[in-house]
């Protein structure tokens, strides 16, 4: 997670982010399978919203529309998989990230803001 936070270059997040599906679809099925096994279920647990809110601000402060893209692309892949009560709390981090980030807008930023907004209707 630490190495994905501190990788700039819009390029290897693109490809990290494409090879996540598959472990974004383990992480989600894991805690089922491991039901009695309650410290392996808090772990990943922590490790799932850690990843969430990573995707949450690559979706919304990257510059790069392929990042952004690839980030709501997984972000709607785990949304997929969790219970609905979990959703909730997501849209929740979504929109004020995205409320953060709207706050300083310009003609630069236009196109971002625009596909957020669609991300966000589409997504909920």
């Amino acid at each position: 997670m630490k190495l994905i936070q501190r990788t700039h270059d819009k390029n290897i997040l693109a490809y990290v982010l494409t090879n996540t599906v598959l472990l974004v679809k383990i992480l989600a099925y894991v805690p089922v399978l491991y039901l009695y096994i309650k410290s392996i279920n808090l772990l990943l647990q922590v490790y799932m919203r850690k990843f969430i809110h990573l995707l949450i601000g690559f979706w919304a402060l990257n510059e790069s529309s392929v990042v952004k893209f690839k980030a709501f692309l997984n972000l709607r892949a785990i949304c997929a998989e969790l219970p609905d009560d979990k959703l909730e709390s997501i849209y929740r981090k979504m929109y004020l990230t995205f409320i953060k980030d709207v706050k300083h807008v310009n003609w630069y930023k236009y196109d971002q803001i625009r596909f957020m907004i669609n991300c966000y209707v589409t997504h909920s």
